[in-house]
């Protein structure tokens, strides 16, 4: 059996990721907060092989440090989010998840009744966001030509447009409405689709020829699976509907 790998000798790999509302942000101290930081937390703790050194970085600089090899893992994505040319290669997925309609309660289709057709709605999302109503397509032109449509800044933004009337229908990332809902006034407010607008499997995403292989990796994955912590993961993550 070979020697235990102690601290200081651990395999060194860099994770990067952008803030992500509540999932993954910087405190006051630039300390890396959030469950998806926790996560990555725990995949230093129930191995001794290697040591994730997390850093939170803008969105811009994510995609350049990768091509410079600076960065090895980006947590919680989808190749569908990533350009090609990054090579990075998807483990076994962690989460599925994906965007959800949502409406005031008090709406004047019913209730319930408000998601049956959701093109026909006035609506409210992120600008430069894939959403499945418009047929993926994230074209600002395109999707004012053809829906009654707001696009806006941010998720926040969307949830206050349709608290105040602004659009009968907005779409909201399920994981942004698991910490919306946490809100009583908002949860008396609002209601959310039995069905997704578009579907999304998340994994983490391993930079080819980096100190990791995505084989070491998943196992890692295993690992946190047979502890419980995905499964702590994906509750903190999704809503039951």
């Amino acid at each position: 059996m070979s020697a235990p790998v102690c601290a200081a000798e651990r395999i060194p790999v860099r994770v990067v990721s952008e803030p992500w509302a509540w999932l993954i942000y910087a405190g006051a101290n630039g300390q890396a907060l959030g469950p998806i930081a926790h996560f990555i937390g725990r995949m230093n703790e129930v191995q001794r092989q290697y040591r994730f050194d997390l850093q939170i970085v803008p969105r811009l600089r994510v995609n350049l440090m990768f091509q410079q090899q600076q960065a090895d893992v980006f947590p919680l994505r989808t190749l569908a989010w990533t350009e090609p040319s990054l090579r990075l290669q998807a483990t076994r997925t962690l989460l599925k998840t994906g965007d959800l309609y949502i409406a005031r309660a008090d709406n004047a289709y019913g209730g319930m009744g408000i998601f049956d057709q959701p093109a026909k709605r006035r609506l409210a999302g992120v600008r430069g966001y894939h959403y499945g109503v418009f047929g993926n397509n994230p074209d600002e032109k395109f999707i004012r030509a053809n829906f009654n449509v707001e696009l806006l800044p941010t998720n926040e933004a969307v949830i206050e447009f349709v608290r105040r009337g602004r659009a009968e229908v907005g779409i909201v990332p399920e994981a942004i409405m698991v910490q919306a809902m946490r809100d009583p006034q908002r949860a008396a407010e609002l209601i959310l689709s039995q069905k997704y607008d578009s579907q999304v499997e998340l994994s983490h995403l391993v930079r080819d020829g980096g100190p990791i292989s995505v084989e070491a990796m998943n196992a890692i994955v295993e690992q946190l699976e047979g502890s419980g912590d995905l499964a702590r993961l994906r509750a903190a993550l999704t809503l039951k509907h």
